[in-house]
């Protein structure tokens, strides 16, 4: 019986470990009953939860880089823990300068994760503009179209910030454009549905990554992982396409979203 759960183990392990590192594209198609002047039509490449540091380094990065150009994504999208806490392993293997070889007509937004405090905020924030990602704080951009708003983490009150209220950052939005919601953290999805948001993208949750956090993760959330539309509010949770430590996955396999936005 011994042996027979060692084995058990390791096989679980190596299958666990191939999983997280192969992510799936998960294709889905919607309509938006609004106009756009610029296009009819705009493909958005999401990737949340990447976690460069010590663990996930250069392969890593390579990889969501290289599926996702082929992608040929429109907008690119990273909402949050793109870095994994400690910066020193990210700038010592210059992992940032993989970010540059993104490739995408309008550019790449992120916004902040309760990974990136547990580093050091500002600092991740620096290097993360430097490296051609626009990173949004309790603020939007208008791009192609549409309007992205990007969320502080809800983590920030910890340490000595207080992210805004939705509203308040929405207060001098036009609501009749398209609105695109960056919200590391899957919660009060309601927030998203009253105050107009056509689409949010989320993460965080990693489903739980091991078995058996799923089932805690399951209860934390109101939508732990997948897709859900709450009156005219689309909502992704993405397991992410990263790990945290260890590098392995039995929950959900790791994947980016490639959406296709139709404006009507």
């Amino acid at each position: 019986l011994t042996w027979f759960t060692v084995v058990g183990t390791v096989i679980l392990i190596a299958i666990g470990y191939i999983n997280a590192r192969n992510p799936k594209i998960r294709r889905y198609t919607l309509q938006i009953p609004k106009k756009n002047p610029i296009t009819k039509r705009l493909t958005l490449a999401v990737a949340s939860d990447i976690h460069l540091g010590p663990t996930n380094g250069v392969g890593h990065i390579e990889r969501i880089v290289k599926k996702i150009n082929a992608l040929n994504p429109d907008i690119i999208l990273l909402p949050g823990d793109i870095v994994d806490g400690e910066l020193d392993p990210v700038i010592r293997r210059d992992l940032w300068s993989y970010l540059r070889k993104f490739q995408s007509t309008y550019g790449v937004y992120g916004i902040t994760g309760n990974h990136e405090y547990i580093g050091w905020m500002e600092r991740a924030r620096e290097y993360l503009s430097a490296h051609d990602v626009t990173i949004l704080q309790d603020g939007t951009i208008e791009v192609a179209g549409v309007i992205i708003i990007g969320r502080d983490d809800i983590s920030s009150s910890r340490f000595g910030r207080q992210r805004k209220e939705l509203s308040e950052i929405l207060e001098s939005t036009n609501k009749d454009k398209p609105l695109i919601l960056l919200d590391h953290q899957p919660k009060k999805l309601s927030e998203a549905q009253k105050n107009g948001i056509d689409i949010q993208f989320s993460g965080h949750t990693h489903n739980g990554q091991l078995w058996p956090l799923n089932l805690i993760v399951k209860r934390l959330f109101e939508l732990p992982v997948g897709y859900k539309k709450k009156w005219h509010t689309h909502i992704f949770v993405s397991p992410g396409v990263g790990t945290w430590w260890p590098p392995v996955r039995t929950n959900a396999r790791p994947d980016i979203l490639f959406v296709t936005v139709e404006f009507r």
